[in-house]
């Protein structure tokens, strides 16, 4: 599985793509902050955010399994434990109400 740091940026990246996975209509609390891929700290956590905001503005479903298969179309590869990865950040005890604080704390 792919680990990083627990420092509190990396876990509110962690919790807010958790939260999105869980509900993607959280975005809504989280879009006028005008989140970009490249805010991320962590390049993988980016391109996840990438691929849920492409699902959403496709008004495709998002789950595990539609940004597992999007990111793998993209990368034309299968990146070694993505899949567990994206499961591990759904496990996560994020709170998709809670979606603004972890982008604000991603910020700080």
């Amino acid at each position: 599985m792919i680990t990083f740091e627990t420092d509190r940026r990396s876990r509110a990246e962690q919790l807010l793509l958790s939260s999105l996975l869980k509900n993607n209509d959280c975005v809504r609390r989280i879009d006028p902050m005008r989140i970009m891929p490249c805010e991320f700290s962590h390049d993988l956590h980016g391109q996840i955010y990438r691929h849920i905001a492409k699902l959403i503005a496709m008004s495709e479903p998002v789950d595990v399994g539609s940004v597992f298969v999007s990111m793998t179309r993209h990368r034309k590869t299968n990146p070694v434990g993505l899949f567990a990865y994206l499961n591990a950040l759904v496990s996560l005890p994020s709170v998709p109400a809670n979606a603004g604080y972890y982008a604000c704390s991603m910020r700080c």
